[in-house]
């Protein structure tokens, strides 16, 4: 199985959220099991963020909760890319809503 965090020693995470309205997130910086990570407490879109990962164990994360009470209808579409290969994307929509994507290693293409 094409592995890369086993195959590169540097592996490039990059996160990105669009859309509307503003939202709070969490994003894994290495290991988030091991307390690796990031917090966004007034985020707004868009908004990306680069990472270098090196642990054999890094898992690229993100959680995002909406806070968009001006906005019922809004929508936050994320997305993870490893190496700049689209690896997770989803989206989040309503007034109050969670949710979490990971991208396990080796899940581009």
């Amino acid at each position: 199985m094409n592995n890369p965090f086993r195959r590169r020693r540097r592996t490039k995470v990059t996160y990105e959220v669009t859309g509307t309205g503003s939202f709070e997130l969490t994003y894994a910086i290495g290991n988030p099991l091991k307390g690796e990570q990031k917090q966004v407490k007034a985020g707004l879109t868009p908004w990306k963020q680069d990472v270098v990962m090196t642990s054999i164990d890094a898992m690229p994360m993100l959680t995002i909760i909406t806070s968009n009470p001006e906005h019922p209808d809004g929508w936050l579409q994320c997305t993870i890319s490893i190496n700049g290969e689209l690896a997770v994307e989803g989206a989040v929509s309503s007034r109050s809503a969670s949710a979490t994507f990971t991208a396990l290693p080796g899940a581009t293409g």
